[in-house]
Formats: C-alpha cells, structure tokens, sequence
C-alpha cells in the first residue's frame, strides 16, 4: 500500500523557511567599505607620525615603563622623558595604526576574494522558474511571495462600537482613529505588511497589539501600539502596564516593539511615522 503525504494547510499558508533570506552580500558590501575607510584613514594618519618607532623597557623593581624613540634599528633608541608625553603617544599611536592598517588591508583582500567567488542568492535562484509553486515548498520565499502568505493568515480582530467614525484605510480596513490611519496609511505607502488587532496570547493573557508589522529583511514581526491620550492621567498609567507587559513577555522598544504617543496639544506627525517605518521595519 502506498504512503500517503498530507501537508496542512498551515504548511503552505503560513511562511516556514529552512534557511534565512541570504544577507551576506550587503554585509559584504557594508564590511568592504567600512574597512576601505579605515585603511584610508590611517594611510593618512601615518604620512604626518613622527619618524621611527617607540620602544618600551621596563626597568626597576616596579617594571615602570621607560619610553625611547628609535630612529637608527642599530640602537635602542634615545629616551623620552615623561615630560614629552606628546611624542611618547604619537610614537604609540603610529605602532597601533602601521598593525591596524595591515590587518585592514588583508582582510579586505579576502572578502574581494569571496565575494568574487560567493554565489549570492544562488538558493533563491533554484525555486525561481525550476519548479511550481503548488508542487514544492521553497526552501525559502523571495520577499513578494512571503509577505502574500503571511498576509494571508487568517485572524479575528476586535468588533467595533456602533456610533463609532468609520475610519477606512486605502486598502479597505478599518482603523479606530485618525491617528491609526495615518500609521497604517505609512506601512501601506511604504510596503510594509501589517495585521490590524491581530490577537497575539502574551503570558497567558490575550491582547491585540494596534500593528502587528513585518520587517521583511529580517523576516521578524514588530509590534506597535499608540497611545492616544497620553494626557488622561488613569490612560497614562494603564499605558505603562501595558508596555510593562510586552517588556516582561520579550518585548522591548528598538528591538520587536515600536510604541507612539500623542495628547492633544501634541499630536502625532506623520514624518515621525515615517522615522520609525525607516528605522525598524525597512
């Protein structure tokens, strides 16, 4: 009798990748130059050092270091008195940079060397046009068709109050207030997946975060809640519970949490918005 192969729905439905999406060439790129600056910088710094070198002699029952400036590699050097500290760090100073500059320069040597023979993407590259979508599951997604599933999963959100503004988003959802709108309005412009009071179980309690986002780069979900009333004392307080709460369940600002706040003589501005879209979710 034949086996049977059975994939859940949630298989296919819900983004499952095996290996990470493939980072290493930006990181590459960033390494290459930021070492390309370094080895630039100190080429600089050298041409303007004092010549020769500075050895150090440890001397007395103290080992206190006494300092000489070699010039002449025949000699050891002629001493520095402690009164001439300038010339002592310059001379310390340009040992450290000839050692920095020789590391930089070799290691910048071989990441040209593997980034000329890294096959970048070459995972990606097998599930593009080699086989269909509804035979296989990709090892990993491209950024397009993992935002389209993790979209796709299904939620319940809150109901909303009869009497309550019908505040509509671009794409069709509907948002509590108009600051909610013009978060959701910037994930929209931008790209940026996101679930509205998608339910999420914290501790053992039942929550439903304002965004649930997707920094697609990393493949993490953010979370973002505004605060509104921040100039409601019982709002204000039930507010740091709140972020007390997400703090004690793995939650923590500038990592997978994103918090705003408003009153009314301060009100959330939209390039603000944008910052946080720019700085945690692209």
């Amino acid at each position: 009798m034949k086996k049977k192969f059975k994939v859940e729905k949630n298989e296919i439905l819900v983004p499952r990748e095996l290996i990470s999406k493939d980072r290493i060439p930006a990181q590459l790129k960033l390494r290459m130059e930021e070492l390309e600056r370094l080895i630039n910088e100190k080429t600089v710094a050298l041409r303007h050092a004092p010549e020769g070198r500075l050895r150090i002699s440890r001397q007395g029952e103290n080992k206190r270091p006494h300092y000489y400036h070699v010039t002449d590699e025949n000699s050891n050097g002629e001493y520095i008195p402690l009164e001439n500290m300038d010339l002592i760090k310059a001379l310390a100073q340009k040992g450290y940079d000839q050692k920095v500059l020789k590391v930089a320069r070799t290691q910048l040597a071989q990441l040209e060397q593997f980034n000329h023979r890294y096959q970048s993407n070459a995972i990606e590259g097998a599930w593009n046009g080699m086989f269909r979508g509804d035979l296989v599951i990709p090892a990993i997604l491209d950024d397009d068709l993992y935002a389209k599933r993790w979209s796709a999963v299904p939620f319940e959100g809150l109901p909303f109050d009869e009497g309550m503004p019908s505040l509509i988003t671009s794409d069709g959802r509907r948002v509590r207030s108009k600051s909610e709108l013009i978060i959701a309005e910037t994930l929209i412009n931008m790209n940026i997946p996101f679930r509205y009071e998608c339910p999420k179980i914290l501790g053992g309690v039942l929550v439903h975060p304002d965004f649930t986002c997707l920094n697609l780069k990393t493949r993490k979900e953010i979370i973002w809640e505004h605060f509104g009333m921040m100039d409601v004392p019982e709002y204000a307080c039930n507010m740091v519970k709140k972020i007390s709460m997400y703090q004690k369940n793995g939650f923590f600002a500038g990592v997978n949490f994103i918090h705003t706040m408003e009153s009314v003589k301060h009100p959330i501005k939209p390039e603000m918005v944008k910052h946080y879209v720019e700085d945690y979710l692209l």
